[in-house]
């Protein structure tokens, strides 16, 4: 019996997930890097980044940090993280103290735990604007420890470019997952852009790069056969996670975690094909 034909007899309660395939959920992992990256604001790509750090957790038991690099800095206030922000575990805290941590229970400290998945976060730094803000050999310095610790560490990008952060993000990456919605501009822009990561000369190409499209809808934009179509030459695949009932949407739009509590039997398919797909690539 195939695997679809297996999911659509099988009804999913909320907190249940597709399992992944045993052989990709138990592949040996030593720290391998996935950046979540966007062209621009408000496709969601914090939420993806979120729930797909959750579902990795959940359906491999992998140990897994998503480090928050987006100068709006929500990451772990979208995680359900509540205390004041004056009292959030900083990443220059973690660089300042890197040779007094020897243990993991040390490093827990500096970091955020998302608490129905158990992933971790690093936080963004305290302010983007300082004059000696952290900088990308900072975050190699951060990557290189946290490999000790950590089967996947994950970045959670701001849709800049240029900036230390992204680039290192960027340029580090096992797999880059692109996120986008159905907008024809954004997505007309979103070409000129991955051909250029897709030149050899970038240090990225096609085949590492997953794009998703997000809150995606039926007859509303681009079609997903359209999409795929348009973005084949420069992604290995296009996954569209599709936005429907209003419990999903209201989860969405506060960028929780919604995979665990979602019913959607839709969403939790595509977040099971796009977790797949980034193990594959790992």
């Amino acid at each position: 019996m195939s695997f679809l034909s297996i999911f659509n007899k099988k009804t999913l309660k909320a907190g249940e997930l597709i399992e992944i395939d045993p052989n990709l959920a138990q592949k040996i992992i030593c720290g391998k890097v996935i950046t979540f990256w966007s062209s621009k604001g408000g496709t969601g790509k914090t939420s993806v980044a979120l729930n797909t750090c959750a579902y990795l957790t959940k359906t491999t038991g992998k140990r897994i940090v998503l480090i928050d690099v987006d100068e709006f800095g929500d990451t772990a206030l979208s995680a359900g993280y509540e205390n004041s922000l004056m009292k959030m575990p900083r990443p220059e805290q973690l660089l300042r103290d890197i040779n007094k941590i020897k243990s993991f229970e040390d490093l827990k400290e500096y970091l955020i735990v998302e608490p129905n998945s158990g992933f971790y976060i690093l936080s963004s730094p305290a302010n983007f604007t300082d004059k000696a803000p952290l900088t990308s050999a900072d975050y190699g310095t951060l990557v290189n420890f946290l490999k000790q610790y950590f089967d996947i560490i994950g970045f959670d990008c701001g849709d800049k470019l240029f900036d230390d952060y992204t680039r290192f993000a960027l340029l580090n990456a096992d797999v880059l997952t692109v996120v986008a919605d159905q907008g024809k501009p954004t997505l007309q822009n979103l070409v000129e852009v991955l051909k250029e990561f897709t030149n050899p000369s970038s240090g990225i190409g096609k085949n590492k790069m997953i794009m998703v499209i997000n809150k995606y809808r039926d007859n509303v934009g681009m079609p997903i056969d359209k999409l795929e179509k348009w973005f084949a030459p420069l992604v290995s695949s296009v996954i569209p996670i599709s936005a429907m009932d209003k419990e999903f949407l209201r989860t969405l739009n506060k960028g929780e975690v919604f995979i665990l509590k979602t019913n959607s039997l839709d969403v939790k398919q595509q977040y099971s094909k796009l977790t797949t797909e980034i193990l594959k690539k790992l």
